[in-house]
């Protein structure tokens, strides 16, 4: 009998899985999950977290916070009544408070409420840290320190979304993590980079490109190379991705043509002039739009670089 109990259980969470109430959803695995197995527990609430933060996106910010604490108090209640509650379940107790966009002031008392009665990470941090404003990111990191937690990689990356143009901040980061032994990844690299560029700051986000590249740094660089009109650095960076069989496509030049459409024309001239044709049907899907998307009236470039280009030089 008891070996069938958890089919019942299931039958039960599977009926309840399109509520839009991320609260009836936690009540239920929690009241349910109260007389079966620890690991059915952990299973069945992460799954039901997981959708509680789905949901939570279909209302509005202020009912998605509300929803949040209902979330974090299942957990306290899950705790009291003698079942397991580790980090996973804490961290998904954390995602609709992230979801939904909620001031950074309601995540950090919810890291509070997890310091003091759940088992916070840094997992939970880097979810807390992804808010609108660096110094809120930055008063998360440190609040880490009061609860033990070290910020790692995760949570430095976290907290670079929230600075798009905060370039030297970035790099500051850069040097935290060096001195904290945390080492530097490809993905944080790649942020500070794009902080960078998006900044203006070409030449710095170069330098702040990992060492093994990718299809994402390669189109930062070639955003690099677009503001500085490093025509010949574009042109070695399509070189080096045919010749790591990377994707030959707007990955390489989209980002400088998304807004700079003089930019993305002088690079078609440049590699028109020096016949790598196959490069310049990569980037002329990419200056079209630029011209016809983010500079209205330059219709007319783009049906001047349809009729200048020869047929069969660039795909569809």
């Amino acid at each position: 009998m008891q070996k069938c109990f958890p089919l019942r259980v299931s039958f039960v969470l599977y009926n309840r899985r399109n509520s839009l109430d991320p609260y009836i959803t936690w009540t239920a695995a929690v009241m349910l999950q109260k007389f079966v197995l620890p690991p059915i527990l952990q299973t069945t609430i992460m799954h039901h977290a997981f959708r509680a933060q789905k949901c939570a996106t279909l209302h509005e910010p202020a009912m998605c916070c509300l929803l949040s604490v209902k979330a974090c108090q299942i957990l306290r209640t899950a705790r009291s009544c003698d079942l397991q509650v580790d980090s996973a379940l804490t961290n998904a107790g954390l995602l609709p408070l992230v979801a939904s966009g909620a001031d950074w002031s309601l995540a950090l008392a919810a890291l509070g409420i997890f310091g003091r009665e759940l088992q916070p990470s840094e997992i939970s941090l880097s979810l807390s840290a992804r808010v609108a404003s660096w110094p809120a990111a930055m008063r998360l990191v440190r609040s880490g320190k009061e609860i033990s937690l070290r910020p790692n990689l995760l949570v430095l990356a976290a907290v670079l979304q929230s600075l798009p143009c905060a370039w030297a901040q970035g790099l500051s980061l850069r040097r935290v993590a060096a001195v904290a032994g945390l080492g530097w990844d490809r993905v944080v690299a790649n942020l500070v980079a794009a902080s960078c560029a998006n900044a203006g700051r070409w030449a710095v986000s170069l330098h702040q490109l990992p060492l093994r590249r990718d299809e994402v740094s390669v189109g930062i660089a070639g955003d690099c190379c677009g503001q500085g009109r490093l025509w010949g650095g574009a042109l070695r960076l399509l070189a080096s991705l045919r010749a790591g069989r990377l994707e030959t496509s707007q990955s390489a030049f989209g980002a400088t043509a998304a807004q700079q459409w003089s930019q993305a024309l002088a690079l078609l001239r440049w590699l028109w002039q020096v016949g790598d044709l196959e490069g310049a049907g990569c980037a002329l899907p990419a200056a079209i739009q630029s011209c016809t998307s983010t500079a209205p009236g330059r219709w007319s470039l783009a049906l001047y670089q349809l009729g200048f280009w020869p047929a069969g030089t660039w795909r569809h």
